[in-house]
């Protein structure tokens, strides 16, 4: 087990040690009845933020627990792992891909005790974080999370291999888009009525002392934050209705509070002082 151990930090990865079975009770070494995380949690207080290099520091952890499974720190690494859960998700996987067109390119590939594969692939500039779901069965291992490593032993009685130790790969675009979606649009301005027809200019370009001054000029009602002035007169409805953004952060322009009746929206060099 050491001698895997000290592979694994050649390579790269942080390890830490995990609980293993009990052959004998076929219980997780932890010693809580029913385990129902056995053989998979960590033996440090820390768990996977003890992770470690250091082969002075794996050896005394496998020294005082000899037969503890491997956790591997992937995020730590560099590195994400795409977890493919037993037949379930090898099926689901299989199906995405072949709709698709796709195959999986060459990686560092391990089996897991139950079944399951874990593909390893290298961070590039978008990184997916640590998801449950991606499909059925199919969950990411990233930064925050790990991987129990080959030759751990699963409660199952089966061990984790190595299935392809090729060299950790690049992810193909397509499957960077599965697990790390692009981020959203930005969101639209944050008041509703965040339309301006002039970039803003009539406000953007006065200083906040001369938006103020305006402000009062036009005799409204300055908020007590500052960022807005309502009350002055609508040029169209006629009504103290109107209101523009002292603080031009946010929001540009002027624009009737009466949206329905009215819903006059402009410039603020549209609003005549009375």
């Amino acid at each position: 087990m050491i001698t895997a151990v000290r592979d694994w930090i050649a390579r790269g990865v942080p390890v830490f040690p995990c609980h293993t079975i009990r052959a004998e009770e076929d219980g997780c070494t932890c010693g809580e009845r029913d385990c129902k995380n056995a053989a998979k949690h960590p033996r440090t207080w820390k768990g996977v933020r003890d992770a470690t290099l250091d082969p002075e520091q794996v050896t005394a952890w496998w020294t005082r627990w000899p037969a503890a499974n491997v956790g591997g720190a992937v995020g730590d690494a560099g590195y994400w792992v795409l977890d493919v859960d037993g037949p379930a998700g090898a099926a689901s996987l299989a199906d995405w891909l072949a709709l698709r067109g796709y195959t999986l390119p060459p990686t560092l590939t391990t089996r897991t005790g139950g079944g399951g594969v874990h593909y390893w692939w290298r961070t590039g500039d978008r990184v997916p974080r640590n998801r449950v779901g991606v499909l059925h069965h199919v969950d990411v291992r990233s930064r925050g999370g790990y991987v129990i490593l080959p030759p751990s032993l699963h409660r199952s009685g089966r061990r984790y291999e190595l299935v392809d130790g090729a060299e950790i790969g690049d992810p193909p675009p397509w499957l960077v888009d599965l697990v790390a979606p692009p981020p959203p649009p930005p969101p639209p301005p944050a008041h509703p009525k965040a339309w301006y027809p002039d970039g803003g200019a009539s406000v953007r370009l006065r200083d906040p002392s001369a938006r103020r001054a305006l402000a009062i000029e036009l005799r409204g009602q300055i908020a007590d934050d500052g960022t807005t002035a309502r009350g002055m007169q609508c040029p169209q409805c006629g009504r103290r209705s109107a209101w523009f953004a002292v603080q031009p952060e946010r929001w540009y322009g002027a624009a009737c509070s009466h949206r329905q009746t009215c819903g006059w929206r402009g410039r603020v060099t549209d609003l005549q002082a009375s």
